[in-house]
């Protein structure tokens, strides 16, 4: 039972980041369509949640430094 709950966590805790991470995607594609930017890549970081720590989350970014998402 520990090892299939164990299996459900890290399910869970995977689809939350690529939901974190989609979610980034929308916002800097709209600051940059609205803004004439451009993007610059991507920086990792880990966020703490109440439940649990995602690790390496992949936060987007623009060459003028100008976009802060809203996650955060």
């Amino acid at each position: 039972m520990e090892e299939l709950d164990k299996k459900v966590s890290e399910r869970v805790r995977s689809t939350v980041k690529e939901f974190m991470e989609s979610l980034m995607k929308g916002e800097i594609q709209a600051f940059l369509d609205e803004n004439r930017g451009s993007g610059n890549g991507y920086y990792h970081r880990d966020i703490g949640t109440k439940y649990w720590e995602i690790d390496d989350l992949r936060v987007p970014r623009d060459r003028d430094n100008g976009f802060q998402t809203a996650i955060f």
